[in-house]
């Protein structure tokens, strides 16, 4: 029997006011890369209580040149 398929991750983005997308991780780096959204940029995605500014999420972290959060310890 072949692996289980890989679920891709879907994001949504607040731009302008208003919940866009769903976008996949690529073009939310180009998104990223483009200056078309902020670090401010608020984004949600399946698993998640509530919307948070996109330099939190661990996985874009590092396009805004941050580190990631501290643990809780």
């Amino acid at each position: 029997t072949p692996p289980p398929l890989q679920q891709v991750v879907q994001y949504f983005l607040a731009i302008n006011g208003q919940s866009q997308g769903p976008f996949d991780m690529n073009t939310v780096v180009s998104l990223i890369s483009n200056r078309n959204i902020s670090m401010e940029t608020l984004v949600w995605k399946q698993g998640m209580a509530n919307w948070d500014k996109i330099q939190n999420l661990q996985e874009f972290a590092m396009f805004f040149n941050c580190p990631p959060p501290l643990p809780n310890i």
